[in-house]
C-alpha cells in the first residue's frame, strides 16, 4: 500500500500522527518539485489528475488490503479528517494521450507512421524538447485513442505503424492496454524509451506490444556521468538490464544518445560505444547482429 501525500497539507499529516504507517505496510510518497520518483509513481497508477484536486491518495495492492487494516485509514480519513482518501484496487484505465502527429517519416526508420505522446517522466534532462509534456500536461488537451484510430484507419494504406512517445511511457502501468488497443486495429508499434523500467520493457517484449524499440542512453554507463545527463540519479544498473533485455531480444532496435557538447565531451561519446560494445559482446556472444547508436 502506498499513501501518497504532500508537504502543508493538513489532512496528509493527520493521517500521518493518528497512524503507524510503517506497521501497517503504508509506504508513504511525498509529492513536490523535488521528488519526480513520486510524481513517476502516481503517473504510473493514473492517479496524477485526482492527485491535482484531492490529496492524501490511498493506493491499495489488492482487494485483501481494502478489508484489512488499510481500512481504517479510510475510515479515518473520512469521519475526523471530513476528506477521503482516494481508493485504487486495479485500473485498465488508458494513459492520457495529450500529443498526436499523424504523419511522421523521421520517428521511424524506413517506415510513414504517426506518432503519439504521453505525458510525465522520470528524468529531467537539461536539453528535454518536450519540457511542457513532462512537467505542465495538464494544460493540453488529452485526445482519445478512439479518434485517433478512427482517422488512421481511413489512413491504413499509408501510415504503417505508431510510435509511442512521451514523456516516458513506460512509466504508465497500463502502456500494454494500450498497445494492444493499437495492434488489435492492425498497426505495428514502436515505443521510444529511457530504459528506466526494464521490467515493463521485458513484459512488453514478452507480449509481442512491439515491433520496434529506440530506447535513449543519455551517457556512458557510469553513475555520476549518468546523473549529469539525466538531471537526477538514476542507478546505470537499470539502464544496463535495459539494454540487455533488447540486445537478448528478437525485434528490431536501436540506442540513441543526445549529445550536448557541455554536458558530454567526445571522450564520453565514445566511452559509451565503448560500453555498448562490451554489453552486446556479453548477451550475444556467438551470435550474429549488428548494434545501432545514433547520435542526434
Amino acid at each position: 500500500m502506498t499513501l501518497f501525500t504532500k508537504n502543508l497539507c493538513s489532512a496528509c499529516q493527520d493521517i500521518k500522527n493518528e497512524f503507524d504507517l510503517s506497521a501497517l505496510g503504508v509506504a508513504v510518497e511525498e509529492l513536490g518539485p523535488g521528488n519526480a520518483d513520486a510524481l513517476a509513481h502516481l503517473a504510473w497508477h493514473e492517479l496524477v489528475e485526482i492527485a491535482e484536486k484531492s490529496l492524501p491518495i490511498l493506493v491499495f495492492a489488492n482487494g485483501r488490503d481494502c478489508a484489512g487494516k488499510a481500512q481504517w485509514i479510510v475510515q479515518y480519513s473520512s469521519t475526523f479528517v471530513r476528506r477521503s482518501a482516494a481508493i485504487l484496487v486495479t485500473s485498465d484505465q488508458l494513459p492520457p494521450i495529450k500529443g498526436f502527429i499523424e504523419t511522421s517519416l523521421l520517428d521511424w526508420p524506413g517506415q510513414v507512421c504517426s506518432v503519439l505522446f504521453l505525458p510525465y517522466c522520470n528524468l529531467r534532462c537539461p536539453y528535454c524538447h518536450n519540457h511542457q509534456l513532462v512537467l505542465q500536461p495538464d494544460t493540453l488537451e488529452t485526445i482519445p485513442l478512439e479518434t485517433i484510430l478512427e482517422r488512421l484507419t481511413s489512413l491504413n494504406n499509408w501510415i504503417e505503424g505508431i510510435c509511442v512517445s512521451g514523456g516516458e511511457p513506460t512509466i504508465h502501468r497500463s502502456l500494454p492496454v494500450l498497445l494492444r488497443q493499437i495492434r488489435e486495429a492492425g498497426f505495428k508499434v514502436k515505443l521510444d524509451t529511457n530504459g528506466t523500467q526494464p521490467d515493463m520493457l521485458q513484459y512488453l517484449i514478452t507480449e509481442k506490444l512491439v515491433d520496434y524499440v529506440a530506447m535513449d542512453v543519455k551517457a556512458p554507463l557510469e553513475d555520476e556521468i549518468y546523473a549529469r545527463c539525466a538531471g537526477v540519479d538514476v542507478p546505470v544498473s537499470i539502464i544496463r538490464e535495459s539494454i540487455r533485455v533488447l540486445m537478448a531480444a528478437d525485434i528490431q532496435c536501436e540506442f540513441r544518445c543526445t549529445v550536448t557538447p557541455n554536458l558530454l565531451s567526445e571522450s564520453e561519446v565514445y566511452l559509451l560505444a565503448e560500453g555498448l560494445k562490451a554489453l552486446r559482446t556479453e548477451v550475444r556472444s556467438g551470435r550474429k547482429g549488428s548494434l545501432l547508436l545514433r547520435l542526434q
